[in-house]
């Protein structure tokens, strides 16, 4: 794992915090997933066509492409999906921290999520 991290030369974490009220949570959680999971693959893409192909992007939570839940036998956008950074074994909390972003769990006014691009 350690030398696939150094295969990159940079990396930037993304965050995007939305407000909710208790009745709208479920309509933000899935929403600021996705906003949050859009912005990084332009970033991706921009980073790609300006000469960085192994650009690589990991969302925050759980993805929620399909709004109808992910296909029974594959990924139904194989190509748009990014594992998330706790699926990839990163302690997000912590790493957040030393860039003074403070995460808080449960969330009570806004929920925050982060994402990283690497390049």
């Amino acid at each position: 794992m350690r030398r696939s991290w150094g295969e990159f030369d940079h990396s930037v974490f993304a965050r995007l915090e939305l407000p909710f009220t208790g009745a709208d949570f479920p309509e933000i959680r899935a929403r600021s997933t996705n906003e949050l999971h859009r912005a990084l693959l332009k970033l991706e893409k921009y980073l790609w066509d300006h000469n960085f192909p192994m650009a690589l992007s990991f969302i925050g939570g759980s993805c929620k492409l399909c709004k109808n839940g992910c296909g029974k036998e594959r990924c139904n956008n194989p190509y748009l999906a990014r594992m998330s950074m706790e699926a990839a074994g990163i302690n997000v909390v912590k790493n957040v921290e030393k860039y003074g972003i403070s995460v808080t769990f449960p969330p009570k006014n806004a929920l925050m999520r982060i994402g990283m691009l690497l390049w």
